[in-house]
């Protein structure tokens, strides 16, 4: 079809000829047949895809732990935060053998986030950063495997907060 219209108008251009009905009818007649072709093999693509809500099968979570101090001061709290911009389950389990320290640990989908944390002396910020060139390439690699993993699955992930139970009100989680 490009070539077909380039030759149409190197034609008109070169030899100053007008283009006949015929041509154009052709033309459009061969455009319109070329964009359906594109449309029906798009649509068949789309009605391959597998919808998959199981993504065990390809993807594994991935377990990030930290361990941060408590405030010297037992009058002075540390104030966690955390991005929620997701579903997030948050577990706090209490250990009596940890003093004076919290431990977090933080399982996610690596092809979904990038995850950063930021501690200074009575606030942490830990922050799972959407990725966005990652999950578009996961999208490309799963769509060329014709099948479609669970979004909602993906973007879940657990926080565990394991702490003394005699500090637990020495911790804010926001």
């Amino acid at each position: 079809m490009l070539i077909l219209s380039i030759i149409v108008l190197i034609n008109k251009s070169l030899f100053n000829r007008k283009i006949s009905r015929k041509w154009s009818f052709i033309f459009i007649i061969l455009f319109i047949l070329i964009i359906a072709f594109g449309v029906t093999l798009g649509v068949r693509q789309i009605y391959k895809l597998n919808i998959t809500a199981d993504v065990s099968e390809k993807y594994n979570m991935v377990k990030k732990n930290s361990s941060y101090n408590l405030p010297s001061d037992i009058d002075k709290k540390l104030y966690i935060s955390f991005n929620t911009n997701y579903n997030t389950n948050y577990i706090i389990d209490y250990d009596n053998t940890i003093n004076d320290k919290v431990n977090v640990e933080v399982k996610y989908y690596e092809c979904y986030y990038d995850y950063y944390t930021k501690k200074d002396s009575n606030n942490l910020y830990i922050s799972l950063r959407p990725d966005k060139r990652d999950r578009l390439s996961v999208y490309i690699d799963d769509f060329k495997e014709g099948k479609i993993y669970d979004n909602n699955e993906l973007e879940r992930y657990v926080v565990k907060i394991t702490l003394n139970e005699k500090d637990k009100d020495r911790v804010v989680i926001k």
